[in-house]
């Protein structure tokens, strides 16, 4: 008897396994995440347990900046007079001389001594790299300093006057100038000081970015090379606030940074980062977090791409088995406790995706409520067929009585 009793449960189970395994899901399990791989990277992809470890390695990873392509210890750059730029020239001579278009009085000690101050004419450097000035005659300047410039005019009118000093100023810098562009406030064409001037001096300049730094990207051309780091990036980190080249072009661009969700939560979807840092726990909670009926809070998982240097980092035995782009797959168990401080100890990142697994027993509920649909189904179409109401009662087919 016994055995009559257990041979049709036996099918039965077999039958809801092999069923489940073709039925539509949200997503996959624990386990079948964790075979795909084997942990072994030529299959696809590495898994890795989130612990304080991985989570402290994770939160201490720099992300990308300048520092590869440019120097970010290079000093400020040593401006030098262009083709081009305007030069305003000031002749300073004591009593009467060469120029006299006005007079001033210098005071030394208790004596008033007599000086003559002349402001020439503003001077544009010449394509050939020369200026003229008046009784010194042209003069190379392209490639040199103002105070080069300076020293070589008291020089040349040294035996023409009485005392003569002369000051250079450059007024118009079109040469020792960078461009900033972009969600700026005001996009423009800056002329660059002798003091120098850093990345985030000219953004500044330029009236700032026009949405939050976690959203901005920016953009550096420097000599025919680029490259890109994150406005925030810059701002956390002073050895990305580098100084600025002539001709250097800085583009701001908006990119806002987003996480998808997807599995056995009630949002699946993708989010934008509300706040300047955003860690695993609040993104699972921003998702709405796991199905009841669902979910297996075990397995929750985050995908990522990482460097082959990092991956070696906290995966020892995969050193030297790496490609390029690692793609690395995060476990978190959050049916414990300190899974939950874990969470909030590991950062997300940009374009990062969280798997919130299905249990195992979610599919074999599933099936059991469409067999339940099903035999339901047949059990009514049989009564009817019998002549039996819902309610139990037997009703002659009319067939049988003729009656209509």
């Amino acid at each position: 008897m016994r055995s009559s009793i257990c041979l049709p449960i036996a099918i039965l189970w077999a039958f809801a396994a092999t069923a489940c395994s073709i039925l539509p899901a949200s997503g996959p399990t624990v386990a079948e995440v964790e075979n795909t791989s084997k942990s072994d990277p030529s299959q696809g992809f590495v898994v890795v347990d989130i612990d304080a470890a991985v989570a402290s390695a994770v939160s201490q990873v720099r992300q990308d900046g300048f520092g590869g392509n440019f120097k970010s210890n290079a000093p400020a750059a040593n401006l030098r007079i262009a083709v081009g730029d305007v030069m305003q020239i000031t002749i300073i001579e004591a009593g009467s001389g060469l120029f006299r278009q006005g007079d001033s009085s210098a005071t030394l000690g208790s004596q008033s001594v007599g000086a003559q101050s002349t402001s020439l004419q503003p001077v544009t450097v010449a394509r050939d790299g020369y200026i003229n000035v008046p009784f010194a005659g042209r003069i190379r300047v392209a490639g040199q300093t103002p105070d080069y410039v300076r020293v070589e005019i008291e020089r040349l009118l040294a035996d023409k006057a009485v005392g003569l000093q002369a000051e250079v100023t450059v007024v118009s810098d079109g040469a020792n100038s960078a461009t900033v562009a972009g969600e700026v406030n005001h996009a423009a064409v800056f002329p660059l000081s002798l003091n120098g001037n850093k990345l985030l001096d000219l953004i500044a300049a330029a009236g700032g970015a026009r949405y939050p730094a976690y959203e901005i990207n920016v953009h550096l051309t420097r000599s025919g090379r680029s490259a890109t780091a994150s406005l925030q990036n810059i701002v956390d980190n002073p050895s990305e606030n580098i100084y600025i080249q002539p001709r250097d072009s800085i583009y701001l661009s908006r990119d806002p940074r987003t996480f998808t969700a997807f599995g056995a939560t009630t949002k699946v979807g993708r989010y934008p980062f509300d706040t300047e840092r955003l860690n695993l726990a609040e993104a699972v909670a921003e998702a709405g977090g796991f199905v009841d009926a669902a979910a297996d809070p075990s397995g929750a998982f985050l995908f990522r791409f990482e460097s082959p240097q990092f991956v070696a980092s906290i995966r020892p035995d995969l050193a030297g088995k790496l490609e390029a782009r690692v793609p690395v797959v995060y476990r978190l168990n959050l049916r414990v406790g300190n899974g939950y401080f874990l969470a909030q100890s590991f950062p997300m990142r940009d374009k990062d995706v969280i798997l919130l697994a299905n249990a195992d027993g979610a599919q074999l509920l599933k099936f059991f409520v469409l067999l339940r649909g099903a035999t339901g189904a047949f059990h009514d179409v049989g009564l009817g067929y019998l002549g039996f109401s819902s309610a139990g009662a037997k009703q002659v087919p009319a067939a049988i009585t003729g009656t209509p």
